[in-house]
């Protein structure tokens, strides 16, 4: 592993970090409770952010094996798997997440300068580089600790 490779797995732990911050003193009854009837609850989104984790370990193998298109995103492929971590509760949920990212550190831990700059389309984006995928989530994370900050807020008025 290189030093660009540590600095990425530092910043996407610590932009987890701010994630996991926003569920300080979360109250089980709450983490599931949507702002509004069309968005997402707390569970909801850590559920999310757990599939976009997994999504994007698949997105790296698929362009290291010279895939051209990678894979979009269809919250169907984790039903199985979100539904086993919901019967769990919010531990379950969190357990997932962590799973989630450990997988996606391994996964960039094991790859090669050469490998970042690999590409391939994105099914909205256009072509992206493996480090852009990356940046991506960093930025993913941080979209969603605002985005749990600001249910919080509403629904536990």
């Amino acid at each position: 592993m290189g030093r660009e490779n540590a600095q990425l797995l530092r910043d996407l732990l610590a932009n987890r970090g701010q994630l996991l911050q926003q569920l300080q003193g979360l109250r089980e009854e709450s983490a599931w409770t949507r702002p509004e009837p069309e968005e997402w609850s707390t569970v909801e989104v850590l559920q999310h952010v757990a599939d976009v984790d997994q999504l994007a370990v698949r997105r790296f193998s698929d362009i290291q094996s010279g895939r051209t298109n990678m894979t979009g995103y269809d919250r169907a492929d984790w039903e199985g798997v979100r539904k086993a971590a919901e019967e769990d509760g919010l531990a379950g949920v969190l357990l997932r997440i962590n799973s989630a990212r450990q997988e996606m550190l391994q996964a960039i831990s094991d790859l090669s300068g050469a490998d970042l700059e690999k590409a391939a389309s994105h099914p909205r984006y256009g072509r992206m580089t493996i480090r852009q995928v990356i940046d991506m989530e960093l930025r993913h994370d941080l979209d969603h600790a605002q985005q749990i900050a600001k249910t919080r807020a509403v629904v536990e008025k």
